[in-house]
């Protein structure tokens, strides 16, 4: 048994507790974010729980073990041994509330701000996520939100339709490698982009040219029809608007996530996970039905050849590539229509 002593007070205002250890004596009431920690640990006679009196400890044992750029000392984050905007620190407490385990996306967001090229960027960047609660995906990008114009066209059995996404603001930008002047498509799944030099970078000049992502309350306010969650790399953050309250920020590209009506709570947002190690902006949307139909033939191609003679194999390859007096309807159900609720549209329909 340790020499662990402690006392435990009760009154109007809440819960106190007091530990004697090895000389020190640390206090924290119930409101302390390792509150539960430091209650069962004080139960367990556990030495270590003088160390859930630290926030900044409780962090750096998770850091440790993620990065080598990244740490927190005293309830302070260091990029490099260099304390970084406390905004940054800000966010670790929030994981540490919301009692998150996994930091290795944290410390890619970190690391993701630093890759921004521009101090005056970074700065902006900064103010905006001070002000707002912002939330994180796995890749260690960010969440915002756009408002859009949403335009329907109904399809031939008049009782379904298409939606379509587009920026209610014009000017010219690229959505998924092709470039449009006016109003410029957002597609879910697009990558929305445009030079970064043709981003304005003073904040002091409202209204002007750049890809726009704001808040929750700014983009639901600005939608004609749909409010978009967009995916946007901190690195491509350019400017920060002065004349919407930090309400809404400037960006050369963003990705388009989905459709949705209510914000994101939390500080992390599982919803999409990036399989892909060697792009961390693309969540899967890239493989489109002309692929999987790719994919299909070449496996049937394998499939049938594998187990035949060299000349049988000639003969069947000739068939399967002879297609222009044939009929394949073996991928007709990767592109049957779907209704707005995504449920097959019947072809008798």
């Amino acid at each position: 048994m340790s020499n662990l002593q402690y006392s435990l007070i009760r009154n109007a205002g809440g819960e106190v507790i007091t530990v004697f250890y090895d000389g020190q004596m640390l206090s924290a009431t119930d409101q302390h974010i390792n509150w539960a920690g430091i209650k069962a640990g004080i139960e367990a006679d556990d030495p270590a729980v003088m160390d859930l009196f630290d926030p900044g400890y409780t962090a750096q044992t998770r850091f440790d073990r993620l990065s080598d750029r990244v740490t927190v000392k005293g309830g302070k984050v260091y990029w490099d041994n260099q304390p970084v905007d406390n905004v940054l620190t800000n966010q670790v407490v929030r994981f540490l509330q919301a009692g998150q385990e996994d930091f290795g996306p944290l410390v890619a967001f970190f690391e993701k701000v630093q890759t921004n090229e521009n101090p005056h960027s970074r700065g902006q960047l900064y103010a905006w996520l001070a002000a707002n609660d912002f939330t994180i995906l796995p890749n260690g990008n960010f969440v915002g939100y756009k408002g859009v114009r949403v335009t329907r066209t109904p399809l031939p059995d008049s009782t379904s339709f298409t939606e379509s996404y587009e920026s209610i603001s014009h000017g010219t930008a690229i959505s998924d490698g092709v470039e449009y002047t006016g109003a410029i498509p957002n597609p879910l799944g697009a990558i929305v982009e445009m030079p970064r030099d043709q981003v304005q970078h003073d904040p002091s000049v409202g209204c002007h040219t750049g890809l726009h992502v704001g808040t929750w309350s700014y983009a639901s306010g600005f939608a004609q029809g749909a409010v978009l969650k967009v995916e946007v790399n901190p690195r491509d953050v350019v400017s920060v608007p002065t004349d919407c309250g930090h309400q809404k920020l400037r960006t050369c590209r963003y990705t388009v996530l989905e459709v949705i009506d209510a914000p994101i709570a939390g500080p992390l947002d599982y919803d999409y996970v990036d399989d892909d190690e060697d792009d961390d902006d693309d969540y899967g949307f890239s493989y489109s039905v002309e692929d999987e139909a790719v994919d299909y033939r070449n496996q049937l191609i394998k499939d049938r050849i594998g187990s035949l003679s060299d000349s049988q194999a000639e003969d069947v390859l000739s068939s399967l590539l002879d297609v222009k007096n044939t009929v394949d309807t073996r991928l007709n159900h990767l592109k049957q229509k779907r209704d707005a609720n995504g449920r097959f549209i019947p072809k008798s329909k």
